[in-house]
């Protein structure tokens, strides 16, 4: 197991996605670290790193509030002696925190969490990242008002879970509903990416987003 030539000393110094601890020997880092770590990881974490440098473009006022508070501000702890220290993240602590509001804010895995059910199942919400796509899969199929057959149509929403909807909207990570996927849709669009696709099983929704050409 090898460290990157360049891996810092210091656990709050930010880590550049190719400086990254690897399970295996340095010199086989260029050619096996696909195979060794999921490709999704290394992939969140050039993503994530762009988006930080970016200035967090996308995230919600909210989200942007509290990366400053969290990462941007002094905080100070007094000890039993009555003196002050310092407190910092870790970086490793930063980065968890950063992926999470990147994949809630930016890649829109928020839909997926309000609308999910959370009844006679375990399973997550699944993201998948290929290299021509991301997919997510969502537990619970079609609710109330929504079918197979009018999903994502314009004037058709429901809530399975309107006491949630409801907080993530009081919070200002959900800006108007019933709108999530026209949104997408735009995004996708004013970016060039192929159309949004959805395949809508009984029990789970699966969202495909395709790389731009």
């Amino acid at each position: 197991m090898a460290l990157h030539p360049n891996f810092p000393d210091s656990p709050y110094e930010t880590l550049l996605p190719e400086v990254r601890w690897f399970p295996a020997a340095e010199e086989l880092r260029s050619t096996a670290y696909e195979k060794l770590l999921p490709p999704l990881v290394a992939k969140v974490r050039e993503e994530v790193h762009d988006w930080r440098d970016a200035g967090y473009a996308g995230a919600s006022a909210t989200s942007r509030a509290l990366l400053a508070w969290w990462f941007d501000t002094d905080h100070l702890i007094e000890q039993a002696d009555g003196t002050l220290t310092q407190f910092r993240y870790y970086f490793a602590q930063r980065e968890a925190v950063e992926s999470v509001i990147w994949l809630h804010d930016v890649k829109k895995a928020r839909d997926a969490v309000m609308h999910r059910t959370y009844e006679n199942t375990n399973a997550p919400v699944r993201v998948y990242w290929f290299d021509d796509r991301i997919e997510i899969t969502n537990p619970g199929g079609p609710f109330g008002t929504v079918t197979a057959e009018n999903f994502g149509r314009p004037g058709f929403n429901d809530y399975r879970n309107p006491n949630l909807a409801t907080v993530l909207k009081t919070l200002g990570f959900v800006q108007r509903f019933g709108f999530g996927i026209a949104d997408a849709r735009k995004a996708l669009a004013e970016n060039g990416n192929p159309p949004l696709e959805f395949q809508v099983e009984p029990t789970t929704v699966l969202a495909t987003l395709r790389r731009a050409p």
